[in-house]
């Protein structure tokens, strides 16, 4: 380590000074575990491993002679491997799904386990869940996903048909499809049915009389009842035509490049009448949306359940040990929580015990419980779900009959290798002794730059060989304080965690930085840009580093361009050029209008651009400051006029909720010439294809008098407890030196570097493009509105109810001086609470204080 000694000097003072750990206690290393335990390791998704800590902290008090090694599915132990491989190889327990995954080679048949341990109850899983004892049990289920059917209410009461039970059936099904699906002309206004993927059908999981996959791992694709399931499937789009047959269902070399209409946009505009997601995704909110179970076939199941478990590497020194795991976590309730509704606990013991199912909404609950009672098991499993997929497209796309389009996925899978067995080298239980002596620090990161990361993991622990870094992702379901605690040091992106170093709460936690910048010769105040570092000194002192910038800009058509004849945007635009450009290039009327520019979100030119019409809304003339909204009446006026007045831009926004549907369909039709940067990264979160276009890149415009607003600035901390403080740093500056730390693939988030160097090498150019690395020195390089004044952290909610006046005026529902003369009635009343709370300083405060206000 370059800088390691002199740094730990100094930080052992600063820790005395506040009562830290001594110096005696810096970059100490944990106690040897003892020989006489039994080690394994068990590897869950990052942002689970917190709800896991607890559990195994259980775990090892009721098997005192098994120790648990808690790690992220990341940190495998072979880069060059993947998938269940490179678990297996790295762990001795992770996750498995048994329906989605294959790769059984490399997993422990934990069948002989299972007939060894005399009080495993396998009645006490939900049907389905468990394959039959004649088969190996490659996992352990801790729960379950069901797909249901969603239907849309107001379709079926215009229609006069009562909404589905959970018992009705697939002629039921095919009869309300045919009567909800609704034509003008040729036309379709709305389909009875619109599958939510086509992989894994439930419609035709469900008429399926026995497993596609045979005991002997061969696939039974020729046999007749899964023709005449694929052939029912098929006729939804073919012969009833009460289907659309999109390009997200096809398999991925079938798929053109345009990407055309999806599913969920045709769900979120209301053209579809009915349509399959799993449980998870249901909104207990939306009061038109429906749900029943996946219509029963004459076999009385409903769909198979996508199973949530955990298997055990072949290679693993401790089958005993991994097999006691197993069982403590079955009977867990499920830990995965990335949804509103969990998954289904796996034992009936389990639900009971946590009251799962008196716990779910009234409307979801009879469904669900029905389908999970009912359900088939596994029809589906890799590589048929390929087959499938191929064999429904050719018949669709290209005529064929669904016998010979089977045949022809029979023939594949016959050529497809087997899964032999293979030797695994016993994954790695506990750390050697070399190890040992190495410096072990976590950081925390809320996982936008994530991957990129744990990239870089590898190349600094081959520089710096005494430290080792464990990145930890944490969520947003706690506060940032109950995040970070525990971590050594951590990062914050702006806009999604803001950290307020104001806060006197959350500063109490933050090493100061400042010395350790002045005592390393390597890196220099002036090596980051000026206004980067200066937005985290407070009261003379430096409470963090800064990563980067968020460079904000505009995406633009390039052919929409070039056929109107308009140059491209250059790099000093203002916002009165983007008006002009905008009018040039709104044509047509009505379904076949081209707009100038199109924002999802509604607001995002307007969020960072209220800063740069040289107005102050700050009203400091007070001792407690309070925000004149009158000022922002030209701001948001010339806002609102792109959709009001000259009409070259829709509004899109329901109630603040984001148009998406709307914006991809006008975004896919190229009618569509300018959005905001970033816009359409959510066709990537919704797997759909993203249109092949030639798209620019501008920053967004100046203000009237060619400037721009202030920064958001992500930005690394060292957590002021942390006994590890010199190794933070030695990781930070790393971080900070690299360009690949702030860029999260290709049409996701970018930032620019805050370190000049970093910012301007051609590596980072090379990552993001000459264009966009253009913008950004034109964004940080322009000159920041006189007027602009940072508002004090408690005034963050007054910004929110200027959002919501911006949103009332551009909708048509109120003007301009009411809708501000409302916001400043809220923020009033926020600010007389706040003040009888005296709850500047408490964020908890601010909450209590917005929502008494918008009462």
């Amino acid at each position: 380590m370059r800088r390691l000694i002199p740094i730990i000097l100094l930080l052992a003072f600063l820790a005395a000074c506040r009562d830290a750990p001594g110096p005696e206690a810096i970059d100490t290393v944990p106690a040897v575990i003892q020989a006489e335990q039994v080690t394994i390791t068990l590897a869950v998704e990052s942002g689970s491993l917190n709800r896991y800590r607890p559990l195994l902290e259980a775990f090892e008090e009721e098997n005192s002679h098994i120790r648990v090694r808690l790690v992220n599915t990341g940190e495998v132990a072979v880069p060059d491997e993947s998938g269940i491989q490179a678990l297996a190889t790295s762990f001795d327990v992770f996750p498995y799904t048994p329906n989605r995954q294959g790769e059984t080679q490399y997993l422990l048949d934990l069948r002989p386990l299972l007939d060894l341990d005399p009080q495993f109850d396998t009645a006490d899983f939900l049907p389905g869940l468990l394959p039959p004892t004649t088969e190996p049990l490659w996992a352990i289920p801790i729960g379950a996903a069901y797909y249901l059917t969603f239907f849309d209410k107001s379709a079926f009461d215009e229609a006069g048909r009562p909404h589905p039970d959970p018992d009705w059936t697939a002629d039921d099904f095919l009869d309300t499809a045919l009567a909800l699906t609704m034509r003008e002309g040729d036309a379709v206004t709305r389909w009875g049915y619109v599958p939510g993927q086509m992989r894994y059908p439930p419609l035709l999981a469900s008429q399926l009389a026995a497993p596609l996959t045979t005991a002997d791992g061969g696939l039974r694709l020729a046999d007749p009842d899964v023709a005449t399931a694929m052939q029912w499937l098929g006729d939804l789009f073919t012969v009833h035509e009460v289907s659309p047959w999109l390009e997200e269902y096809k398999p991925v070399e079938r798929r053109s490049s345009s990407g055309g209409q999806t599913a969920s946009a045709l769900i979120n505009s209301g053209q579809a009448a009915m349509w399959h997601f799993t449980h998870l995704l249901f909104d207990a909110g939306d009061e038109n949306v429906g749900v029943t179970a996946v219509p029963r076939t004459e076999h009385g199941l409903a769909a198979e359940p996508i199973i949530y478990g955990f298997g055990v590497s072949r290679g693993t020194a401790q089958p005993e040990a991994a097999w006691q795991l197993l069982l403590f976590l079955s009977r867990q309730p499920p830990q995965e929580a990335m949804f509103s509704v969990g998954l289904v606990p796996a034992r009936r013991s389990v639900g009971a015990a946590n009251n799962y199912w008196e716990q779910l909404p009234d409307s979801l609950a009879p469904a669900l419980q029905y389908t999970a009672e009912n359900s088939t098991p596994p029809r589906i499993a890799l590589p048929a779900a390929n087959l499938l997929q191929e064999a429904v497209a050719a018949h669709i796309d290209d005529g064929i009959p669904i016998a010979i389009a089977l045949d022809q996925s029979e023939a594949i899978a016959s050529t497809l290798p087997a899964e032999t067995d293979v030797e695994i080298v016993a994954a790695p239980t506990a750390p050697t002794n070399n190890e040992e002596e190495h410096i072990q620090i976590t950081f925390a990161n809320p996982g936008i730059f994530l991957e990129a990361h744990r990239l870089l993991v590898d190349q600094f622990q081959r520089e710096n060989p005494d430290i080792r870094i464990h990145i930890e992702e944490t969520t947003f379901e706690e506060s940032l304080l109950n995040r970070i605690t525990g971590s050594d040091c951590f990062a914050v992106w702006s806009g999604l965690d803001a950290l307020t170093v104001n806060d006197d709460e959350l500063r109490s936690v933050l090493l100061p930085m400042g010395p350790l910048l002045d005592l390393d010769t390597t890196i220099r105040p002036e090596a980051f840009y000026p206004d980067t570092l200066s937005a985290l000194i407070v009261d003379g002192e430096l409470m963090g580093l800064p990563a980067g910038v968020h460079i904000p800009y505009i995406e633009y058509n390039r052919r929409l361009f070039q056929e109107a004849g308009i140059p491209e945007p250059s790099m000093d635009w203002t916002l009165a050029d983007f008006l002009e450009i905008a009018r040039q290039l709104t044509t047509g009327e009505g379904e076949s209008k081209q707009y100038g520019f199109a924002d999802p979100y509604g607001d995002r030119l307007l969020r960072r651009g209220i800063e740069v019409f040289d107005i102050r809304l700050l009203d400091d003339s007070n001792t407690i400051p309070h925000l004149n909204y009158e000022a922002a009446t030209e701001a948001i006026s010339w806002y609102a006029d792109l959709v009001r007045r000259h009409e070259v831009q829709p509004f899109l926004t329901v109630n603040g909720t984001p148009g998406f549907a709307q914006f991809e369909t006008l975004f896919r039709e190229e009618r569509i010439a300018m959005w905001p940067g970033g816009a359409a990264n959510y066709l990537h979160f919704m797997g759909t294809p993203f249109p092949n276009l030639d798209v620019g890149v501008a920053p967004e415009p100046l203000g009237p008098t060619s400037n721009r607003g202030s920064l958001s600035i992500d930005a690394y901390y060292i957590h002021v407890d942390s006994p590890h403080p010199a190794a933070c740093w030695e990781w930070i500056n790393f971080l900070i030196t690299k360009p690949a730390a702030t860029y999260a693939r290709p049409q996701m988030v970018r930032l620019l570097p805050s370190h000049t160097e970093t910012a301007e090498s051609e590596e980072y150019v090379a990552l993001v493009g000459a264009e966009l690395a253009a913008v950004g020195q034109a964004y940080i390089n322009a000159p920041v509105a006189d007027s602009f004044s940072p508002l004090p952290a408690w005034m963050g909610y007054g910004r929110t109810w200027l959002f919501h006046a911006y949103f009332d005026v551009a909708s048509g529902e109120s003007d301009v001086a009411t809708a501000l003369a409302e916001a400043e009635a809220q923020f009033s009343q926020y600010r007389q609470c706040i003040i009888e709370r005296d709850g500047f300083d408490d964020s908890a405060a601010w909450s209590a204080c917005a929502v008494e206000a918008e009462r």
